[in-house]
């Protein structure tokens, strides 16, 4: 009996670790999403690689059979991206353009070999968002001062004291931009963690918004010897900014209300602003090329003079180049001194008797946008406008504009870097870019029915 007892205690253990391994080697797979992270959030637009190569079969013959990738977008539902053999997935986040952040479900189902198989799903929380268009609304000096949104809500804002300290409280950017160190003038604001120390800084100098003063000489101090070499716009910060330290353009208002260029600073210190009278004087505009008024040799045109309520150059452009599709020999045939389109010797002849023919070719009127630019310059806008909107690369037309120069007035040297600048203008300019994009189309559609 005993011998019977020990028998049957063998045979249950060996059905028992039977059926054990029946049951571990029919077990379901386990699935592991890697390459997002479970209630992340993602830019719309971006690409990643979804992963569930670390998922595990947990049965005998330890393998998985198949992947299956599945999004849910709210109103749309579940959509099935992959099923098969691979682990990985290459999956872009997308948003509508006019929703700003929205929600997706990321889906991983794995399958094992077992009879029959079975499977197991992971399913991940996402956030998407698109980045928000957001206005900046300036002050007088340039100062973003209020920041909203597409529906008009206020985003951001900053107050400041007259010299550029941010007032406690009144300053809040994390609505729009909470990386947005630029503030008083556009300068970059650093700040001392743990004091009250802050400083801009304005280009090659620093500038302490507390005391009002520069932490470097003014490298026009010699010009104002009444002032403190340190000083901050002649102490006169609500109605002056000093971008630079340096000026472009210095003017004297006349009789009649235009301006007449007295004298120019360095046309390469960064600021393009033209000022009335003296650096303390009124900023009354940017010329739109660091050289607008000056001559080839970098001298300012002295007596040149800005008309603020003319807009001839931009109606020059808008009637005769912007609306015409002229070829780019058609236009240099037209645009030689004297001809139709040569703008800056219109109204040569009937110009002041007092005024040169290098006074009047650089007369000042204002564009589209508010820069202000020289009859030279127009005239240059339009010849760079004229070659991007005909396909021609810059460094084509740079070789094109200089073998013109050159062989029209018998010169070893290429045009002058005041020409350079304005036909750069032109050739950048977007309407340029759309017409030669619109052209480059158009071709190709030829050539595809020609085939």
């Amino acid at each position: 009996m005993k011998q019977s007892y020990i028998f049957l205690i063998v045979c249950t253990v060996v059905i028992s670790q039977q059926a054990l391994a029946e049951v571990r080697c029919n077990l379901a797979p386990t699935a592991k999403i890697t390459g997002i992270t479970d209630n992340g959030t993602y830019r719309s637009g971006v690409t990643v690689q979804l992963s569930g190569a670390t998922s595990t079969p947990n049965n005998c013959s330890g393998s998985i059979t198949q992947y299956r990738w599945r999004v849910y977008i709210p109103g749309i539902g579940w959509s099935t991206l992959y099923t098969g053999p691979s682990s990985t997935y290459m999956y872009t986040f997308e948003t509508s353009p006019t929703v700003y952040q929205g929600s997706v479900k990321v889906e991983l189902q794995v399958r094992n070999n077992a009879s029959p198989n079975k499977y197991d799903i992971e399913e991940f929380d996402i956030t998407v968002t698109r980045p928000q268009r957001v206005y900046h609304l300036k002050d007088h000096l340039g100062n973003v001062r209020t920041s909203v949104d597409t529906d008009g809500d206020v985003v951001g804002y900053d107050d400041y004291y007259p010299f550029g300290l941010p007032m406690p409280g009144r300053s809040s950017n994390t609505g729009s931009n909470p990386n947005d160190d630029y503030k008083f003038t556009g300068y970059e604001l650093d700040e001392v963690a743990g004091t009250d120390l802050k400083m801009y800084h304005a280009n090659a100098r620093g500038y302490d918004p507390i005391l009002g003063r520069f932490g470097q000489i003014d490298p026009l101090s010699d010009q104002f010897p009444a002032l403190s070499p340190y000083h901050y716009t002649h102490n006169n910060p609500l109605n002056m900014i000093d971008p630079t330290g340096m000026f472009s353009t210095l003017v004297e208002e006349n009789e009649d209300g235009t301006y007449s260029v007295i004298e120019g600073g360095d046309p390469n210190d960064g600021d393009n602003g033209i000022y009335v009278g003296s650096l303390d004087g009124e900023r009354i505009g940017e010329s739109v090329t660091s050289h607008s008024f000056y001559d080839d040799n970098g001298n300012a045109v002295e007596g040149a003079v800005i008309d603020l309520n003319s807009t001839e150059g931009q109606d020059f452009l808008d009637t005769k180049i912007l609306d015409e599709n002229l070829s780019l020999d058609e236009y240099m045939l037209k645009a030689r001194s004297g001809k139709e389109l040569d703008f800056k010797d219109e109204g040569l002849s009937d110009r002041d008797p007092g005024s040169s023919r290098l006074q009047h070719r650089t007369r000042g009127s204002v564009l589209k946008g508010g820069k202000i630019a020289s009859a030279r310059d127009v005239g240059n806008m339009a010849a760079g406008f004229v070659a991007r909107s005909r396909g021609l690369s810059w460094g084509v037309a740079r070789l094109g504009f200089d073998g013109y120069e050159r062989l029209s007035k018998f010169t070893f040297k290429p045009e002058s870097v005041t020409t350079q600048k304005a036909q750069r203008v032109g050739w950048g300019s977007k309407k340029a870019v759309e017409i030669a994009n619109r052209n480059l189309k158009n071709i190709k559609t030829i050539k595809q029915y020609r085939h």
